[in-house]
């Protein structure tokens, strides 16, 4: 579907919910009918799904990114190999830091480092910032684990205030802020039970808004300070991920892994 296609949708579905809502009579201003609730359900549930790049991304994947946190410090280029949204390999390519490897396993976080005799359990807030938001975001299924808890519209922005279901291993609480008129997310927020943002993400540039691949996130963690992050995808290929490269006893497929692709200028 082009970009514009998929912007008149859903400007279409924006409006449909609009014009149910105006029209229902004032008896009914504290009670939408199920008719109506339904429709707004749907209308909501196809805007969130198609506005969220990360559920279109491949099941098995290999991501070059470059994340830059500024203070005079060189940008961290990372290799991220994924295998569904139980298992991630994060690698450094900087020459510095050759050897050294993120490894999450469903909700545990390892660090292996050149030389350490095991990896080392590590909590995900010790990560190298930026390190891990590509990965944070492409679980999040919008649809699937969140229910829409307020929906709000101005000027053909609509934001969406989202409630984890149980189970969900995301957010408790997520706000999805999208131009319906271009059909693209501008910014997610990602808040703590009491509603409360603790960290947000904009997207700031496309490779290709058609087909919804971002190319620049900025990414502001309030509960360390609100320092902007940027983190720059280089690529996203399709690619077989052997199970292997997620051991945390024998770190020969890591070892075996191609050389680290150049520095881009």
């Amino acid at each position: 579907m082009s970009a514009a296609r998929r912007a008149a949708a859903l400007l279409v579905a924006t409006v449909l919910v609009a014009a149910q809502l105006r029209a229902a009579p004032a008896s009914a201003v504290s009670t939408v009918s199920t008719s109506s609730a339904s429709s707004a359900s749907r209308a909501s549930s196809a805007i969130l799904a198609a506005t969220n790049p990360f559920a279109r991304a491949p099941d098995q994947a290999r991501i070059e990114l470059e994340v830059a946190s500024g203070g005079g410090r060189a940008p961290l280029r990372l290799e991220i190999w994924r295998q569904g949204d139980a298992l991630t390999l994060v690698r450094f390519l900087d020459p510095r830091e050759r050897g050294k490897f993120l490894i999450r396993r469903d909700d545990d976080l390892y660090f292996v480092s050149p030389g350490a005799r095991a990896p080392v359990k590590l909590a995900p807030a010790l990560a190298p910032p930026g390190a891990l938001l590509f990965d944070e975001l492409a679980r999040l299924d919008l649809v699937r684990d969140y229910r829409v808890h307020v929906r709000s519209e101005s000027d053909g922005v609509v934001s969406f205030d989202l409630e984890a279901l149980p189970g969900t291993t995301g957010p408790p609480r997520l706000r999805w802020v999208v131009d319906a008129r271009r059909g693209l997310p501008l910014r997610a927020e990602l808040l703590d039970a009491g509603g409360r943002a603790t960290e947000i993400v904009e997207f700031r540039e496309w490779r290709n808004a058609r087909t919804l691949e971002p190319s620049l996130l900025i990414a502001r963690d309030l509960a360390h300070g609100g320092r902007p992050i940027s983190v720059r995808l280089l690529s996203i290929a399709p690619e077989p991920v052997p199970v292997e490269l997620f051991s945390l006893t024998d770190g020969a497929a890591r070892r075996a892994l191609p050389p680290p692709p150049p520095a881009r200028p």
